[in-house]
């Protein structure tokens, strides 16, 4: 029997044997640049294993609480065994032998971390959360045509955060990512390929960034709204199963539309099933991109959510991209989603980490050009950039015997659903109010600006002497849940000179 008082019990250089009949009485083990054998008809009880540069061999199925695996340790599990992890399993860099498998359990969680290579030659289970934020997931180490197989169960997510790829090692044809569960892609702009490894899915495949392969979808797909949506970088196929989930908010790169490219063909069958969320606002006979490709065959056989809220929306296939068409306006949807969200996505996405900044606050100014956060983002002008702002053209004209000012402005189309406030002033020094439904509002989609609209107010206005006019802009306070702040109260945003 092998024991100790306390602590861990660390084995270090050589080979170690637990031979049959011999006892390791241990919780906590760490093997450093070493082998442990554990030879059929031992006892171990150990439940935390630190596999540092070492080697476990063992025949038999095990559960551990508790797995390390780094400085290229490899584990062997003979005659088809099974290690089971029920709490944390770190991977930092080694080998899953052939001929073994290992189990990331219900509620349990994986981390594949760092650059160091990670091999699959056996097979890696997951059935709870596994966040690969790593890079170099490598099948086939020790030779061809091994196993080599990650398997993603029905119930289990797998995150694939930044570049993290899937490489094939050893040339063989039979290394496979199976997804029955939740593939979630994340990082924009970052890409995970597949490089002679298969991705087989019947599960969901959700997200943002690029997916480097020939995508068949069997499952459900769902791009996540956030700048470039979801890019298939290969081919995309939807069978007759397949389903394509696409939530409508705002055709603009940030608060979006859903929107899926693909680089190459697509083929399409199975369903597409659109989900308005607000702030969905889109007037008749605004047309929009959810789906882009090279080239397109088939189309979709079933559409859900087409009527809803009172919209109507016709599909339009095209040759290179397959749009949606408002053919009846309705009533924005109730509110699904939490504007505070999108907001802090959006000054993320224009000032990377530093989205909960009090310089990214919505009432802030992060670039100084006298345009609050909040107008900016719904302005749709970069918050970062001071050349970047919302420009206002005005006049003033004679309509009749009346006299009327007239501003006109582009914003983001679901930004008609905020309040708005409007006042005036002789002198830039005392301000008025202009009272809510005295002037005039005219909307239209933007040309050549999809997502925007050119916003025209007409306000009575006496003819002779200067007169200034300044927007406000509230609704950070209901739609963002960000405590009370009286409104106007924003600082002046835009001012316009008659």
């Amino acid at each position: 029997t092998i024991e100790s008082a306390g602590g861990q019990l660390v084995f270090q250089g050589g080979t170690q044997t637990l031979p049959a009949g011999a006892e390791l009485d241990q919780a906590a083990l760490t093997l450093t640049s070493t082998t442990l054998i554990l030879e059929a008809g031992s006892i171990y009880n150990f439940t935390s294993l630190d596999l540092n540069a070492s080697a476990l061999v063992f025949n038999e199925d095990y559960e551990l609480e508790t797995l390390l695996i780094r400085g290229d340790g490899r584990v062997t599990m003979q005659d088809e065994s099974v290690l089971t992890v029920t709490g944390l399993f770190d991977w930092e860099g080694g080998t899953i032998t052939a001929g073994g498998r290992v189990v990331v359990e219900t509620g349990a969680v994986g981390n594949l971390t760092t650059g160091s290579g990670k091999f699959i030659d056996g097979v890696l289970e997951n059935r709870g959360t596994l966040n690969y934020t790593g890079t170099g997931l490598l099948f086939g180490r020790d030779g061809p045509n091994l196993e080599g197989r990650l398997e993603n169960k029905a119930g289990a997510v797998l995150v694939v955060d930044g570049e993290g790829d899937f490489s094939n090692n050893h040339g063989s044809p039979s290394y496979v990512v199976e997804n029955a569960g939740v593939f979630a892609k994340q990082g924009i702009g970052t890409t995970t390929s597949f490089s002679g490894v298969a991705f087989a899915t019947t599960g969901t495949v959700s997200g943002s960034g690029i997916l480097g392969v020939n995508l068949t979808n069997t499952g459900v797909l769902r791009p996540d709204p956030v700048p470039g949506g979801l890019t298939i970088q290969g081919t995309f196929t939807q069978t007759a199963s397949g389903r394509t989930e696409l939530g409508l908010a705002g055709p603009d790169a940030v608060l979006g539309h859903r929107s899926l490219t693909v680089t190459g063909a697509a083929t399409l069958g199975g369903t597409l099933a659109v989900i308005l969320q607000n702030p969905f606002a889109e007037p008749q006979n605004a047309q929009f991109t959810v789906l882009s490709y090279a080239s397109r065959s088939g189309d979709f056989a079933a559409f859900e959510g087409l009527t809803q809220s009172g919209y109507t929306l016709t599909p339009v296939a095209g040759a290179g991209a397959y749009e949606l068409l408002v053919t009846q306006e309705g009533q924005p949807p109730a509110q699904v989603l939490s504007l505070l969200a999108e907001f802090e996505r959006y000054m993320g996405a224009a000032e990377s980490g530093h989205a909960l900044d009090p310089d990214c606050a919505p009432l802030a100014d992060l670039d100084g050009d006298g345009w609050c956060n909040w107008l900016e983002f719904a302005m749709g002008t970069d918050p970062d950039d001071p050349a970047d702002f919302c420009r206002m053209d005005s006049r003033w004209m004679r309509v009749g015997s009346a006299s009327v000012f007239e501003i006109r402005f582009e914003r983001k189309r679901w930004a008609g659903m905020l309040p708005w406030g409007l006042s005036w002033s002789d002198d830039m020094r005392v301000w008025q109010a202009v009272p809510a439904g005295s002037w005039e509002e005219e909307r239209e989609p933007a040309a050549g600006a999809p997502g925007r609209e050119t916003v025209r107010w007409s306000i009575p206005a006496p003819h002779g002497g200067e007169r200034y006019f300044r927007i406000a802009l509230g609704g950070w306070e209901e739609w963002g849940n960000m405590g009370r702040v009286s409104r106007p109260g924003l600082p002046p945003a835009g001012r316009s000179r008659r």
